[in-house]
Order: C-alpha cells, then structure tokens, then sequence
C-alpha cells in the first residue's frame, strides 16, 4: 500500500492543485481533502470496524467447520487472520495519517503499524491466489489433486508466503526508517522507493491479478464442462451403485464449493482493480515532468485504492455467510450461545449437502 508521496513531485502537485473548479467556484485542493477524508474516514472506518469484527467472527466459523477440506480450510483461515491484522493496522495508520498528516511520521507506533498493513496486504493477496491455485486443481485436476494436495503441502505454501512476504517488505521497512532522517540518506531512500513501488506494482497487484484471471478462467470453463457431465450422467447413475452416487455427489459438492470460492475471488479482482493505475504511477520513473493530469489522477484513484482493499476484507465474510447454508448454521448456534445444534451438523452429510450457492449470487457477479 502507497502511502507516501515522493519528496520531487510534492512542489509540482500543490501548484497541480491549485486552481477553481470554475469562476469563483471552490479550490480544488480542498474539494479533493473532502473527496479522500469522505472515502478514507467516512466510509473506511465504519468498513474496518465492521471488517475486523467479522474476520473474527470469519476464524469462529472455520474453526467449527470439520466438514469442508482440511487444505481449503487452512487456506481460508490464513485469510482471516491476514484479514484481521490487515483492517486493524490500516485503521491504525491511515486514520492517524488522515488527522495529522506528514507530521504524524514521527510518531513512534506508526513505522511498525504501516509495516503491518503492507505485510498482511501483501500475505492477504497471494493467500487468495493459493486458494485460486487450490480451486484450479480440484476442479480441473480432480484425479491428480488428492497426490498434489495435502495438509503438509498446504502449510508448507502458506509459510513459504509469510516468508517470502516478509523478505519482500524489508526495503519497505528500511525506507521508512530511513526516511526519518530527512535529506541524511536521500539517494537510499530514492532507491529504496522505487524498490518498494516494484514490488508492489508486481508482487501485490499485476502477478496475483493475472494467475487469478487464468486460473478463474480455466476454473469456469471445468465447471462447465463438469456441469454438462453431470447431467449426461445423472440418469445412468440413478441405476448404479450407492457408491457411485455418492461419488457423484461428492463432485457435485466440490464444484458447488469452487463457486463460492469463485464470488470470493472475482470480487478480489474487481475490488483490487483501482491499484493497478496506483501502482504503475509509483515507479519514481513516471513523476518527472509528468502532466498535472497524471498526478491528479494519482491523487483521486489512490483513495479509491485504499477503499477497495478495506472492502475486501469486509466482504469475505458476506459472502461465506450468504452463500454457504452451514456457516449460516453455525453462526446461528454461536448467536444462541449453545452448542445443541453442533452435534447434530457434525453429523450431517459428509458430502456438505449444504454448501450449496444461491445461483443468483453467482451469475449477478
């Protein structure tokens, strides 16, 4: 997440900025401070609240889930986590920053804080795209997926992620604690920013933006072509065994569940969107002599950007719970405080016979 402007380009925006949006009309500065405290504060920290609530209530949910895939249910729960740090840091720092502006840098809790957020976007992230890569074997590779998939493998992902991520973050961190020192270590800082602009451009939005889109793509095409099989099938299996209707049926489920998962990740995209043209303009490479239409945009799709990611995190949960039959379920047993339903899901059908999606849901995204 770019939350800084670069030092060259601070004289050129304020003189970009200063002008009437007509005769005697209001200076536009002041228009855009209302446009980004309207999106950041007003709309992004009712979101954040409601987010980190409902991350917690999201690790609740899976955490009483034993029906669905250990591999799908790590997965999910590294979101929430992920989810969770993210909405509370970016709440941390970008209202501080929002209040106070480029003063508040000096304040001490504010170098680990914005650490947080661009390490748990990042982990967030690549966390949907393995859950896209999951989602792309089971439905595509369903003969190969239980020797490619399993829980050692699923972890072991999950912390080559963390790692990498942080690896990732460490010219972010040394920027920022450099930058502290004013013109001391210009020319690192320099360099450092525009490290810190490549990864994010690359790692946090064009690389997982792009293996989401193929994998989704080919995902929608299998679970046509599965659908189609299903039907050609589903009168000859009615004289087959009962345990090749329960393989039927099984598959049935898994395609049912690639397509909640499918409303998780094309709202990913879509919600993540705003931060390609955010990112591409950080590389320092674009800002000298560039027009005050490139540096305006900048400053109206960033904040546009920072909503988009925040709504992300919100919206997950929505979707689990209006798509998915159980985790309505279980979150109606937590709201009554007992655990006299629990039992008896436990022993529901072992094929989640409720994970069905609500199809409108599915073709209205």
């Amino acid at each position: 997440m770019n939350s800084t402007t670069t030092s060259p380009v601070v004289s050129t925006l304020r003189q970009c900025l200063d002008f009437q949006l007509w005769f005697n009309g209001p200076n536009f500065r002041r228009v855009l401070v209302i446009y980004q405290t309207t999106l950041v504060t007003y709309l992004g920290l009712p979101v954040s609240l409601i987010g980190i609530a409902t991350s917690i209530v999201s690790l609740v949910l899976f955490l009483r889930d034993h029906l669905t895939p250990h591999t799908t249910r790590h997965l999910l729960l590294t979101m929430s986590i992920a989810d969770a740090v993210f909405l509370l840091s970016s709440l941390l720092y970008l209202q501080t920053m929002n209040f106070c502006g480029r003063s508040c840098r000096r304040i001490a809790y504010l170098l680990p804080v914005s650490t947080l957020v661009n390490i748990f976007e990042m982990l967030r992230n690549w966390t949907v795209v393995l859950i896209c890569i999951e989602r792309y074997i089971i439905t595509c590779h369903p003969l190969r997926s239980k020797r490619w998939l399993s829980l050692p493998r699923t972890n072991k992902s999950i912390a080559i992620c963390v790692i990498a991520t942080v690896l990732a973050r460490i010219p972010f961190m040394v920027y920022v604690t450099l930058e502290s020192y004013g013109a001391t270590f210009a020319s690192t800082t320099h360099l450092l920013k525009q490290i810190h602009s490549t990864i994010d451009a690359v790692l946090v939005t064009l690389l997982p933006l792009f293996i989401i889109v193929v994998c989704s793509l080919r995902i929608y095409r299998c679970i046509q072509d599965s659908e189609m099989l299903h039907r050609m099938v589903v009168v000859v299996a009615a004289s087959h065994s009962a345990s090749t209707r329960r393989r039927l049926k099984y598959r049935s489920n898994s395609v049912k569940v690639t397509r909640v998962l499918l409303v998780v990740i094309v709202v990913f995209t879509i919600l993540m969107l705003p931060l390609v043209p955010v990112n591409i303009l950080a590389f320092e490479q674009f800002f000298p002599g560039a027009t005050c239409h490139v540096l305006i945009g900048r400053q109206i799709v960033d904040p546009l950007a920072v909503l988009g990611s925040i709504l992300h995190s919100m919206a997950n949960f929505l979707i689990y719970v209006i798509c998915w039959q159980k985790y309505r379920r279980i979150l109606l047993t937590i709201c009554r405080g007992t655990n006299r339903n629990r039992q008896s899901f436990g022993r529901s059908s072992t094929f989640c016979s409720n994970d069905g999606v609500m199809s409108r849901s599915f073709i209205s995204k």
